[in-house]
């Protein structure tokens, strides 16, 4: 998203910057007398241009880049960083590019003074009129200009500066040009909008790519090209009785063998499972499906469900196993214990449908199943602990957890949406 503080900072930064700079016009024509001779003008004078300049302009940017960055980690509540080293990274980009920053302003603010100078004499001019050329570097217009274009600049190295923090704890984000997409875009900034840093731009182009430029980028996780349409995903009843359920069956299993179910199944209760077991036993009679469902049981097993495809006679068949122990005492425990030490995510029946079905939905879907694949692969494990350690273990169930919680959980919907799903 745009920088959110933008207008603040930059009517803040502008109204500094206008002060500074009609004070230094002011003490310019004090040296240089009158008539104006421009001899008069040391470098003691510039050198205070110089620390004016940087009393203004180090602590706001340094102030924005902090800013900006806490904003982005807004944006991603799951990661941390080392605030200690994004500080130290913005005082020392601060340092390094206001003293760069001042150089060419003051590069260029000299060459005007001498030009405007030079006119007078030999336009002849009056002093009215030295005061209003001198505006151009010394006005409000400028400070305008200046303070819009650093405020992009700060902003935007504050997201790359998260970044390269991020990057450091194994979580690897890819930078993308954002613009406002309307009429008022330029034609520098308009065709790189959306576009990732490499696909026809670097750090160097911006933002900003130009004085005035309000564009911004936007670090997201990395997305996986799709090659085929998205995966259809249809939300099934609650199963409230057998007709529901057995409806939902032959409209998806039987229709579409091997389909993919819905991510946002309605919690589930015990009743409304053994329901959907009932029908499912019924159809498996009667069409030969390989399907088993066990409800709540004490049997002394952790396992809770699992699915399997099995081709029979040349055709494909799904094989689903649910089997929950939560009737144990002992079992629910050490279920609770594994929730709580984030290994993972699934807290209830229905949750453990979602993240089976996610495992239906990714073997049957084998474009699906190499973009998770690349995904998963694109981060360190260390990533997907931040879901659960149970997403950690593959991309198989880094995708099963993230389509048993979406909706419910940043990361999983993250994970969902770079998958277009």
């Amino acid at each position: 998203m745009d920088y959110a503080h933008r207008s603040e900072r930059e009517a803040k930064l502008a109204r500094a910057i206008a002060r500074m700079t009609s004070a230094q016009r002011r003490k310019l024509f004090e040296i240089m007398g009158d008539p104006p001779k421009i001899e008069n003008v040391t470098q003691e004078y510039w050198n205070g241009h110089f620390t004016a300049w940087q009393s203004v302009l180090s602590p706001e940017l340094e102030s924005i880049f902090m800013d900006s960055a806490e904003l982005m980690m807004a944006e991603w509540p799951g990661f941390g960083v080392d605030w200690g080293m994004v500080n130290q990274g913005a005082a020392d980009w601060a340092r390094d590019y206001v003293g760069q920053l001042i150089r060419g302003i003051d590069d260029t603010t000299q060459r005007g003074v001498r030009d405007a100078v030079e006119r007078f004499y030999s336009e002849g001019e009056n002093l009215g009129a030295l005061r209003e050329r001198l505006a151009r570097w010394y006005g409000p217009m400028r400070a305008d200009m200046i303070a819009t274009t650093e405020v992009t600049r700060a902003a935007v190295e504050g997201e790359r500066g998260t970044a390269a923090e991020l990057a450091k704890e194994g979580i690897v984000m890819v930078e993308v040009w954002k613009t406002n997409n309307d009429e008022l875009v330029c034609t520098i900034c308009g065709p790189l909008n959306g576009k990732r840093k490499g696909d026809g731009w670097t750090e160097r182009d911006g933002p900003p790519a130009h004085p005035r430029c309000r564009c911004w980028t936007s670090h997201e996780l990395p997305k996986v090209e799709r090659v085929e349409e998205a995966v259809a995903i249809g939300k099934p009843p609650r199963f409230g009785n057998k007709a529901e359920a057995g409806q939902w069956i032959r409209d998806n299993l039987l229709a579409n063998p091997g389909a993919q179910f819905a991510r946002d199944f309605e919690d589930m209760s015990p009743a409304q499972l053994q329901t959907l077991a009932d029908v499912l036993a019924e159809e498996k009679q009667k069409h030969g499906l390989m399907f088993d469902m066990i409800l709540p049981t004490s049997a002394k097993s952790n396992a809770f469900a699992w699915v399997q495809n099995h081709e029979v006679l040349g055709e494909q068949h799904t094989n689903l196993t649910l089997t929950f122990a939560g009737a144990d005492e002992e079992i629910a425990k050490r279920r609770a214990q594994a929730l709580s030490a984030g290994f993972v995510t699934e807290e209830n029946y229905a949750d453990v449908i979602r993240h089976e079905y996610g495992h239906l939905v990714l073997h049957n879907n084998k474009d699906l199943a190499m973009r998770a694949e690349e995904l998963y692969r694109s981060q360190p494990k260390g990533t997907w602990v931040r879901m659960s350690r149970y997403a950690a273990e593959n991309y198989h169930e880094m995708f099963a957890e993230s389509y048993s919680v979406a909706g419910r959980n940043w990361m999983a919907d993250k994970v969902l949406e770079a998958l277009g799903l």
